[in-house]
């Protein structure tokens, strides 16, 4: 599968969490249904509540934290709104990583 820059209707993506997001989800993934990287954000949010939302970044700029891959291929933030999801997509949420 490819990004898809058009399309309309929802679909069922696969969003796979890591670190602090699986943490907070309690799953290392979980099937939703969105269109756009936008509704994603927002079924997420929906989902899991406040503390997903934080780490899921703020609403004005959903992501904007995290590494975002669409089928493996990393969606850079510029274009986060315009990417369309298709059924079975798989969507990686990767948040930053500190060390010391």
């Amino acid at each position: 599968m490819s990004l898809h820059a058009f399309g309309l209707g929802m679909a069922l993506v696969i969003v796979r969490m890591y670190a602090t997001l699986r943490k907070a989800s309690g799953l290392a993934s979980v099937v939703v249904e969105a269109g756009s990287l936008p509704e994603l954000y927002d079924a997420l949010r929906l989902k899991f509540g406040p503390e997903m939302e934080g780490l899921l970044g703020a609403s004005r700029a959903p992501f904007s934290d995290l590494v975002v891959l669409v089928n493996g291929v990393n969606v850079t933030h510029d274009r986060l709104p315009r990417v369309r999801l298709q059924d079975k997509d798989e969507v990686a949420l990767f948040p930053p990583i500190s060390g010391g």
